[in-house]
């Protein structure tokens, strides 16, 4: 999973979803990732060593397999759609943000990315919610103020400046309580957790993306930014925005370094976190030093 620690060979099962969806003769099932022929829908790790940092690997004192089946992509496989968000778990959570968007099918394709990254993590923050986790800045907590602030930066771009997370929440509640009852038990509290932390971040979102929208625009100039467009997607001589401005936006104006990285790399900028890394850490010093300070 990483550059140390157990690993072994793997076995994986994949779905052949026919011919009208190759892309050539480099789609092949090793590239599943980047074919849309062949969906992976299990794969199953004969853990059998633990590879150390030169290289070198030794075997386990205790073998195993690690084994994982993607539950929505087999369903997405049963029910014969084309993706996991096709499938009868999400799309009422889409159909319910349709409706209080009005969009209709053909502007729902133009902004899906989007339309997914909130029905997957306004239903991650249903039931944190209703599990008892509260947003916060430490731990589980922030998690899910994370996927709750990334869901309504993507609202934001699909026009929303009103709250609109307690819609897709309820429709993620309609759709799992028969098999979650506690979900129905504590909708009250769901909903009104997401309006609270909802109305308190769009203050701080639509300062904080101002002035991050003119430092980009100021790199690139003029530029249409890509939604979903990744940092590890851009060239190795795109603009970079500095280490310092990314602080200045999340230690003066609260603003999520997350959502800074990935609307640079929408607007083809890499960051600098190098730098951003460097001023936190001496930011850290300084309050610990005032804090020995303070003590004596």
């Amino acid at each position: 999973m990483a550059e140390t620690g157990p690993c072994g060979r793997c076995s994986e099962i994949h779905f052949d979803r026919g011919p009208q969806f190759s892309e050539g003769p480099e789609c092949v099932p090793d590239h599943s990732e980047h074919c849309p022929r062949y969906l992976e829908i299990w794969n199953l790790v004969f853990m059998e060593f633990e590879q150390l940092s030169d290289g070198t690997r030794i075997p386990l004192p205790m073998r195993s397999v690690d084994t994982g089946m993607g539950l929505e992509r087999l369903a997405s496989v049963i029910q014969g759609v084309d993706s996991n968000y096709d499938t009868d778990l999400f799309t009422p959570i889409h159909a319910a943000l349709r409706g209080l968007l009005g969009h209709d099918p053909e502007a729902f394709e133009a902004e899906r990315f989007s339309y997914q990254v909130i029905a997957d993590h306004s239903r991650a923050a249903t039931f944190l919610l209703a599990d008892g986790v509260e947003p916060a800045n430490t731990g589980q907590g922030y998690v899910l103020r994370r996927l709750i602030r990334r869901a309504i930066w993507h609202g934001r771009k699909l026009g929303r400046s009103e709250p609109f997370l307690a819609v897709a929440a309820d429709a993620v509640i309609e759709t799992m309580a028969g098999a979650y009852p506690h979900l129905a038990e504590h909708r009250n509290l769901i909903l009104a957790s997401l309006r609270g932390e909802e109305v308190k971040f769009r203050r701080t979102l639509e300062a904080g993306s101002r002035i991050l929208e003119r430092s980009l625009s100021g790199l690139v100039g003029d530029i249409e930014p890509v939604a979903g467009r990744r940092a590890q997607d851009l060239p190795t001589d795109a603009p970079i925005l500095s280490g310092s401005e990314i602080f200045k936006l999340h230690d003066t104006y609260g603003f999520p370094v997350e959502l800074t990285l990935e609307r640079a790399a929408e607007f083809g900028v890499c960051a600098d976190l190098e730098g951003f890394n460097a001023l936190m850490s001496a930011q850290k010093a300084r309050s610990r030093q005032g804090g020995k300070a303070a003590a004596l």
